[in-house]
């Protein structure tokens, strides 16, 4: 049986932060790599900040 994938809407607020923290990242020649180990997060976790992923909504 196939499931449907669900539609993840992300907030404005968090798309915009996300905005500006790779923006940021960009201008200070930092791999997302470089900027997790800075701060103690995974690539994958600046990844979903960049995306605005980085909360979960309530159903």
């Amino acid at each position: 049986m196939m499931t449907a994938k669900k539609s993840v809407a992300y907030g404005p607020v968090d798309m915009h932060v996300g905005k500006r923290v790779r923006i940021r990242r960009k201008l200070l020649n930092l791999s997302q790599t470089n900027l997790g180990d800075s701060v103690g997060l995974t690539f994958q976790q600046i990844q979903k900040y960049e995306r605005g992923a980085n909360r979960k909504r309530p159903a």
